[in-house]
């Protein structure tokens, strides 16, 4: 594989991790803003805009990031 291959990947990866946390939100029947309600109960700097660049993509989520996101 080649190191564009392998971005190439890493990027549909990071993709479908935006995509899966905002199918789970959603399921859970949450909006953006109870969202960041919740998160904002914990660790981290959260707000709406922050979490609107995650699920389009915008801002690359970081693993802790996903944790807290999963929590809440």
């Amino acid at each position: 594989m080649t190191q564009s291959q392998a971005n190439g990947s890493s990027v549909v990866r990071r993709w479908q991790l935006a995509d899966s946390l905002k199918g789970l939100r959603e399921r859970a029947g949450l909006t953006q803003e109870q969202a960041v309600g919740e998160l904002k109960k914990g660790a981290g700097r959260w707000s709406a805009a922050k979490l609107s660049r995650i699920e389009t993509r915008v801002h690359r989520v970081k693993p802790r990031e996903a944790e807290h996101l999963l929590d809440a």
